[in-house]
């Protein structure tokens, strides 16, 4: 049943529940602007310590004074789900089935788990996987079930139950090709059966011409939503977009949850579907030469963006009119920051590579002005935001105008900049203990070295790029002549993505409105709060211990030589005294690990004594365990999830 929330159209419930909600969305108003207030950097010309970050009484105007913050447009709009007291997953999920594209990936995955985790009583989840290297849909479903710690916690004597691997049904098909390249009998399964789609497969590449984005994003999203069409008992269809299909808005724009349409230079509007059929027509030069005159047009920054941009569009058009849809935008997806696996990471796309180029001594200079928002949102967050668009459309009812749009983002609840990240936590972490394989042996550079920031204009930062790039391409040839393939093609990607994030084109500075995600937040039911949080907010969110664990992460798995050596001798010696080995720490963990709740990144003790604060607000270097992959079982011991209040 759908209700309006538009202020002359509102279906209200009972008073009681009016009154009820109508505190709720006074509460998250004020939420909204408390989160901003508790932002804990400060200019670097400050003379705050970093222990005393975001103490200040005046820290809320102080935010405003270095992010310029907008004021929220929507934060005295009515509520979204007026007549709904709370949503819950395990309701609306219990005996369902579900279909997830993308389920390989990394939030799709992770949406996989969480479902698994949360809402056992599931009947069943399709995942549609195409085979791939030789393997089949299930080799690869099962390689992620029972390879990757992000699943340890499904596991008994290191695989997933049987019960449990029953409900995972892998369909055969392949988003390139006609009608999914589904059978008839898969099909028919899939509309008989289906009752949500969560469409989270895409290309993330900036790199892939135009036709391949078209066909990998645009194209498959129709698809999809053709197959839905025909789903007879379809509750929801929840796809995953990017909050940077609006980074064509002006610097330091608060952009809002909703549709922003494309528009030509001449007033005309984009239109989704006419623009598809153009470029599918011309020859791939030609394609590509009016996608880049197009893209100067509407001053979006990529390809990727702009097919990202048509599929919201081409889902708006089907918006309640066929099935309900909900979009889910996130910002830069980071590591995991709690369950299942603090600091697993999926891909090297985003944070990862950012940091993998600093610490292969690539990111030694930047155009950007550091001091811009740097919006990541750890990745489990947006798992839940999937998940609770889904339980939205089906139990709070929808506008039946507007699609819902839910922002995946940090940069209105709990902003950081690229300047403070860099200054106080990445670069500290690799000059104390730099990776074997470097660019170049010199010491690495805080941004407030003098050559740090460049203009992209300036004559020494080309020299800069022609020299590092001779740099990487030797030493990506040595390492491969050396046997280390995987060392090597990890630098070649991360060079790829640092050439092109280190652009002014990729400098962003704009804020995510997060009141939408902060409403689904409070209507979650206090049992499921734990397991579905969405939102990224001081106090109890730390930057500092959050990075750190995604640092570590990245150790163990790109220069584990040096990763085993901390492992062992660091995190082993203080966490279990007297374990020197992994397989000890795996025995013991059991029954030694920390069981205290994890308050803002840091264990709080039986006692409740908590170190000192850090850098931003928390403790000092104290995080979560980054996940470690020597063995399966030993990665379960490992990296123990810990919950928070």
């Amino acid at each position: 049943m759908w209700t309006s929330s538009h202020p002359d159209g509102e279906k209200r419930a009972s008073g009681s529940s009016v009154s009820v909600r109508r505190n709720a969305t006074d509460l998250l108003a004020r939420s909204v602007c408390r989160a901003r207030a508790m932002v804990s950097f400060v200019h670097p010309t400050s003379d705050s310590s970093s222990d005393e970050l975001g103490s200040s009484p005046s820290s809320s105007s102080h935010a405003n004074e270095v992010f310029g913050i907008p004021k929220c447009s929507t934060a005295s709009d009515p509520p979204l789900f007026p007549a709904c007291p709370e949503l819950s997953v395990q309701a609306c999920f219990s005996g369902a089935t579900i279909l997830i594209t993308g389920a390989t990936g990394f939030v799709g995955s992770v949406v996989l788990e969480q479902i698994l985790r949360v809402c056992p009583t599931v009947k069943r989840i399709y995942v549609l996987i195409r085979d791939k290297k030789g393997q089949s849909g299930n080799d690869r479903i099962d390689f992620l079930l029972h390879k990757r710690p992000l699943f340890h916690m499904h596991w008994k004597d290191g695989r997933v139950p049987i019960d449990v691997r029953n409900k995972i049904v892998v369909v055969s098909g392949d988003l390139h090709k006609p009608q999914l390249g589904l059978s008839q009998a898969d099909r028919e399964s899939l509309i008989e059966e289906v009752n949500f789609v969560i469409h989270s497969a895409a290309s993330i590449s900036f790199f892939e011409h135009i036709h391949t984005l078209l066909e990998q994003n645009y194209e498959a999203t129709k698809k999809v939503s053709e197959l839905a069409l025909q789903i007879k008992n379809l509750r929801g269809f929840v796809h995953v977009s990017t909050a940077y299909v609006n980074s064509n808005l002006p610097r330091g724009s608060h952009i809002e949850e909703r549709i922003y349409p494309l528009y030509r230079k001449d007033g005309r509007r984009v239109e989704h579907s006419k623009l598809a059929l153009q470029l599918a027509a011309l020859p791939p030069p030609k394609a590509e030469a009016t996608a880049q005159k197009l893209l100067k047009e509407v001053k979006l920054p990529n390809s990727y963006t702009l097919t990202k941009h048509m599929c919201e569009e081409l889902l708006a058009d089907l918006h309640c009119r066929e099935f309900p849809v909900a979009i889910l935008r996130p910002s830069i997806i980071g590591a995991i920051a709690r369950s299942p696996v603090p600091g697993y990471f999926g891909n090297a796309a985003g944070l990862t590579s950012a940091t993998l180029a600093f610490a292969t001594g690539m990111a030694r200079f930047t155009c950007h002005d550091p001091h811009n928002i740097y919006d990541i949102i750890p990745c489990d967050l947006v798992g839940s935001g999937v998940l609770m668009s889904a339980v939205a459309l089906a139990q709070a009812g929808m506008d039946p105008n507007n699609v819902l749009v839910v922002h995946s983002a940090t940069s209105c609840s709990h902003p950081a900049d690229y300047y403070n990240l860099m200054r106080h936590v990445v670069h500290p972490y690799w000059a104390a203990d730099p990776p074997e394989h470097r660019l170049s042996n010199k010491p690495y550079k805080s941004l407030d070295h003098p050559t740090a920031v460049l203009p992209e204009d300036s004559l020494a930062f080309k020299a800069m790029r022609i020299k590092h790039g001779i740099r990487f391409k030797l030493m990506a040839a040595g390492l491969r002549m050396a046997g280390h393939k995987k060392v090597a093609d990890m630098i070649k990607s991360s060079w790829k993505v640092w050439k092109l994030y280190n652009t002014k084109t990729m400098d962003f500075h704009l804020f995510f409105c997060c009141r939408n995600t902060m409403e689904l937040q409070s209507l979650v039911t206090p049992k499921e709060a734990i397991d579905m949080k969405m939102v990224w907010e001081a106090p109890d969110d730390d930057w500092e211990a959050y990075i750190h664990t995604h640092m570590e992460a990245i150790r163990s798995k790109y220069f584990p030589k040096n990763a085993q050596a901390k492992a062992q001798q660091g995190m082993v010696e203080k966490a279990l005294p007297g374990k020197k080995t992994v397989e000890g720490l795996a025995d013991a963990a059991a029954t030694n690990a920390p069981t205290g709740p994890l308050k803002g990144g840091s264990l709080v003790s039986s006692t409740g004594a908590k170190q000192s604060s850090g850098l931003f607000g928390l403790t000092k270097k104290q995080a979560p365990a980054a996940v470690v992959e020597p063995t399966a079982a030993a990665t379960v011991h490992l990296t123990p999830a810990v919950r928070v209040n």
